[in-house]
């Protein structure tokens, strides 16, 4: 078992890259999960507060261009929307707070089911 501090390498990455001063006390508990081999092991966090998440996401995008991707952790169904939702629609594509989200022609619709997909 490794003695990785993924606490640490969160609040690393926030100053570094979204320029957030995260306090430790923000984080409730961080781990890796498992990946497929060959693909780099994704970090799970989970915060104290919903302030702390919506600033973490509200900066993600300064992560564009890299390697580092921020992403809910959505269940199977949820996941499995999402992807239709992105093969379906040549637009962007997001989740916030589980919820999935489409902008079609400047109008943010909600995907609430496959049937929404037409």
């Amino acid at each position: 078992m490794s003695n990785e501090n993924t606490d640490r390498i969160i609040i690393d990455l926030c100053k570094d890259k979204l320029n957030i001063d995260l306090k430790p006390e923000a984080i409730d508990c961080s781990h890796r999960l498992y990946a497929k081999e060959g693909n780099h092991k994704p970090i799970l966090v989970k915060f104290t507060s919903k302030n702390s998440k919506n600033l973490v996401y509200k900066n993600k995008s300064k992560l564009k261009g890299s390697k580092i991707v921020i992403k809910e952790d959505l269940t199977k169904l949820r996941h499995q929307l999402f992807k239709e939702t992105v093969k379906k629609f040549d637009k962007p594509v997001w989740t916030t707070d589980g919820k999935i989200l489409v902008n079609i022609n400047n109008s943010i619709k909600h995907v609430k089911t496959f049937a929404d997909l037409g």
